[in-house]
């Protein structure tokens, strides 16, 4: 497909715009105590460039997007105007719409600039493009040599171009891309502090962005700190980061808390990529992996922004206030502290989610406008129409684990590649198509908005069955979508052999000494979610782009499934019933 035209000098200076002044000091907030100081932390976590109003509901609540996020983050800021501070913990932008995606993220950045975003910290979606294009979004244009250089990635060679359909506007890299781009101001970085104590270079050990920074905030100093879930090479494309190590972000920052208290800060605020699941039908009952970091922090953090998990909670945990605010602007959550003022201590704390209601509030005209704005660069490629669906596909699965529109996406890549067997996992699947009539390019895009290319490798059967069985080796289970074959699980068995059968479409089984081809997406085929299996695949090729082989596939197939087909068979035991 041909590409968008470049972007325009106007939609860059839009993109580029800083409208929000930085979160400072003021005049202390009156109160009953003069002192106790009042401190406000709004946040957002995984917001995933959501710009636009959201399809889905919690409940029977419509979701807004981000000019309704904005007039509630305006609304509870008014009622601390002196003792508010605005953060995220992480995943701000990837696995994003093409608003925020075809337009290489500025656009989120810009429009959580104009809503007034302070503060942020890497999530594992920031380095989706790699580490050097994380800088690039955070200090702009003139850091991205550098940062390439830093990591031993080589620049794209003159003449070549990104290809596929999903692209980014404007993204030729020989002297068509200058031409094309002649007096677009270059992107100037993010207006708003990225902090974060344990993601390091792996050669200096120091950390690529600042740990942390000092914030006086109704007349008291506090220290805010960055943190990455330590599995990042596991949930990125490694390759991108290969000079970047996670530490364990209990131990970092705890080890700048002394730096921050001498800096003068009373408490402590963490904002961290890394986050636990609530109890059903509790927003107070956590477990998982938030709960530990909790109880190992420094007592002198009051309060935990967390992300990651995807889930909404409100909670106390080891006397610090720890909330997680969903995903995809579903809701802004608020701790309130009360602060000490001699002796820094927290001595008071609670906290709450807002849900981004679409029809509870008046949306932000400003950032609506350029919500549009976006949008329109966009449009003349995401509206067009590609197929009708006669039936929604979604991400429902049965009790074996399998999805109706995970099996559809690796029938594509299986038929795109001309391959034996095709396996698709399921985090890199991020939206339902929930309705039947007319479905645009657009909409497949929030589908498999990654850019990942269709990998095909060979790997003996004994190979296939060994990959099969890495589904179950983490804390919970990967169940991988299928094409091409049927396979069978007993989940009574211990993890190394729960694939109790495999059967080809012919009906026999899989031949541990036949050799077969395959097709992947490139993160798991490079080992990502754990699949280190297929690292080992012989005779790869690139067939192309992911959204590419989507597209077609919705192209040219008339007679899609309206249920799962079974490829996947409990023959004993159950999956979790909160599986992955």
């Amino acid at each position: 497909m041909s590409a968008l035209p470049p972007i325009s000098a106007p939609l860059m200076t839009a993109l580029a715009a800083t409208v929000a002044a930085p979160a400072g000091a003021g005049a202390p907030t009156p109160g009953t105590d003069a002192n106790i100081a009042d401190v406000r932390i709004l946040s957002i976590n995984d917001f995933h460039g959501q710009l636009t109003d959201s399809t889905s509901k919690v409940g029977d609540v419509e979701i807004g997007g981000a000019a309704t996020l904005a007039a509630y983050v305006q609304r509870e800021r008014a009622g601390n105007p002196n003792g508010t501070v605005f953060v995220a913990a992480g995943d701000l932008v990837g696995a994003a719409q093409p608003e925020s995606t075809l337009l290489q993220h500025q656009s989120t950045i810009a429009v959580l600039d104009q809503m007034g975003l302070d503060l942020t910290t890497f999530g594992n979606h920031e380095f989706d493009k790699g580490y050097a294009q994380a800088i690039r979004m955070i200090y702009g244009d003139a850091a991205l040599s550098a940062a390439e250089a830093r990591q031993g990635i080589a620049p794209p060679k003159k003449g070549r171009r990104r290809t596929g359909a999903n692209a980014v506007v404007g993204a030729k890299s020989g002297a068509a891309h200058v031409a094309a781009a002649k007096g677009r101001p270059a992107w100037p970085g993010s207006p708003f502090a990225w902090v974060n104590a344990n993601v390091v270079d792996t050669k200096t050990k120091k950390p690529i962005l600042p740990p942390f920074t000092i914030r006086v905030v109704n007349g008291v100093k506090i220290g805010f700190i960055g943190a990455t879930t330590a599995d990042l090479k596991n949930v990125t494309v490694a390759k991108g980061i290969p000079n970047v190590t996670a530490l364990d972000p209990v131990a970092a920052i705890n080890r700048y808390v002394p730096a921050m208290k001498a800096a003068g800060a009373k408490t402590i605020v963490v904002m961290i990529h890394e986050g636990g699941t609530p109890a059903k039908g509790s927003t107070t009952e956590i477990s998982g992996p938030i709960v530990d970091i909790a109880k190992g922090l420094d007592p002198a953090v009051g309060a935990i922004i967390s992300g990651h998990s995807h889930t909404e909670y409100a909670t106390e945990i080891a006397g610090k206030q720890v909330v997680q605010a969903g995903s995809y602007a579903k809701a802004l959550a608020e701790v309130d502290l009360k602060v000490d003022r001699t002796t820094g201590k927290v001595v008071g704390g609670s906290s709450r989610l807002i849900r981004n209601d679409e029809h509870g509030i008046q949306p932000d005209a400003k950032v609506g406008a350029m919500v549009k704005t976006f949008h329109a660069a966009v449009a003349p490629r995401t509206e067009k129409v590609i197929t009708e669906l006669k039936a929604p596909l979604t991400r429902t699965r049965s009790a074996a684990g399998e999805t109706l529109l995970g099996g559809v996406i690796a029938d594509a890549q299986r038929d795109f590649a001309k391959a034996d067997f095709a396996f698709m996992n399921p985090g890199g699947i991020r939206q339902d198509l929930p309705t039947a009539g007319k479905l645009t390019w657009g909409t497949i895009f929030g589908v498999q908005p990654f850019a990942n290319r269709v990998m095909k490798l060979e790997l003996t059967g004994a190979e296939v069955q060994a990959m099969l069985e890495q589904q179950f080796e983490g804390p919970e289970p990967r169940v991988l979508q299928v094409s091409g074959l049927t396979v069978h699980l007993d989940l009574t068995k211990p993890v190394g052999s729960r694939i109790a059968s495999v059967v080809l479409p012919d009906g026999s089984k899989l031949d541990p000494k036949q050799t077969y081809s395959v097709a992947a997406n490139s993160f798991i085929a490079d080992g990502g979610d754990g699949f280190t299996v297929l690292k080992k695949g012989r005779k790869r090729q690139d067939i192309g782009v992911d959204l590419d082989a989507l597209v077609a596939w919705f192209a040219k197939s008339k007679d899609l499934p309206t249920e799962t087909p079974g490829r996947i068979v409990l023959d004993a035991g159950a999956l979790p019933a909160d599986a992955h």
